[in-house]
């Protein structure tokens, strides 16, 4: 039992070259093919190379294009799909499918984001504004370790969020009836980091949320 513990309190291994020739090649060969795997798999990757801190240039750049192919529409497929429908001006999105980033569970985009900040990753305002809306899509089955997460993430990178993501995320806190206190204080240290004053709403309820945490707490200690 003794060498568990000691093993798995020590700091991860940096990956040796044989791991990095394997993840470059299976990176590589993803490419535009990269909506065919599921998505959960790439929260994991960003993960695992978030807990080692360090990921080599040239990685780095083939997990951004990863993440860009998941998250961004292309182009193409926008022009293509405005030029063809006789409402184009009617409504951005109509008729367009949704990157396949999209349809990627919340923890599983969290795990995106903290690997990201971890890596010091600069994700671009394409790519940051992509991933807030596709968060606001799903804001709903949101709880709060994946919502303190992700504002953890985008304060570390310094992220600039779009009033559209901050007002969906404002008022899913407002709709929690539970909060971990550890997860209150990181969206409080998020926002603040953000300069961002929250309502005095979202603020009351959070605090309410930690008040009766701490009032069950005791009460059941007692």
């Amino acid at each position: 039992s003794s060498s568990s513990s000691s093993s798995s309190s020590a700091s991860p291994r940096s990956l040796n070259s044989t791991h990095l020739h394997t993840w470059d090649r299976v990176l590589e060969r993803l490419g535009d093919r990269v909506e065919a795997l599921p998505t959960w798999s790439i929260g994991a990757v960003m993960w695992a190379f978030g807990r080692l801190s360090s990921v080599p240039p040239r990685l780095r750049d083939r997990l951004h294009s990863t993440l860009s192919h998941l998250f961004v529409p292309s182009s193409s497929s926008s022009s293509s799909s405005s030029s063809s429908s006789p409402r184009a001006g009617a409504g951005r999105s109509e008729g367009r499918a949704k990157p396949a980033g999209y349809t990627m569970k919340p923890s599983h985009m969290t795990n995106v984001l903290w690997g990201a900040a971890r890596l010091r990753m600069a994700l671009g305002s394409p790519l940051e504004r992509a991933m807030q809306q596709a968060a606001i899509d799903t804001m709903e089955s949101f709880e709060s370790q994946s919502i303190a997460n992700s504002l953890w993430a985008f304060a570390n990178m310094r992220t600039e969020m779009t009033s559209d993501y901050l007002g969906a995320v404002l008022s899913r806190i407002q709709g929690l009836t539970r909060m971990e206190p550890r997860h209150a204080s990181n969206m409080l240290w998020a926002l603040a980091t953000l300069r961002i004053k929250p309502p005095a709403a979202v603020a009351s309820h959070l605090i309410d949320l930690l008040l009766h945490k701490y009032s069950s707490s005791s009460s059941s200690s007692s």
